[in-house]
């Protein structure tokens, strides 16, 4: 359910961050920019725990606009349900016709009343 993994991601500064916080600046825009958002079949990202200075590494300069591609490594909280996995959720909404919605944590999840058990 929840995994820490380290991920990668290329980061691109404009020219006006440039300067003597660009590391600050990295990793604010890293926070701001994964925290709360699904990556596919990593899962939705938690929590940045970890943003190593020495992760950072040099970037590369675009000629045409001056900004800078920064590629950063960087750990993070994430959470991956899995099928058939028995999860704790809170109930949100509950019809009587077709079943009810629940939430755990970003998820959304609709349990139909409809669903047949095979054993």
């Amino acid at each position: 359910m929840f995994f820490v993994k380290k991920l990668h991601r290329e980061i691109l500064l404009e020219p006006c961050f440039i300067g003597a916080q660009l590391k600050e600046r990295v990793k604010m825009r890293i926070m701001t920019e994964l925290e709360g958002q699904c990556l596919g079949k990593n899962g939705y990202v938690i929590s940045i725990l970890d943003v190593d200075d020495n992760d950072i590494r040099p970037g590369k300069i675009d000629n045409d606009t001056g900004a800078v591609s920064v590629d950063v490594h960087f750990f993070a909280i994430l959470l991956r349900p899995f099928k058939n996995e028995v999860m704790d959720t809170v109930v949100i909404t509950a019809t009587d016709e077709n079943g009810f919605f629940t939430r755990a944590g970003p998820l959304q999840i609709f349990v139909s009343r409809h669903v047949r058990f095979v054993s």
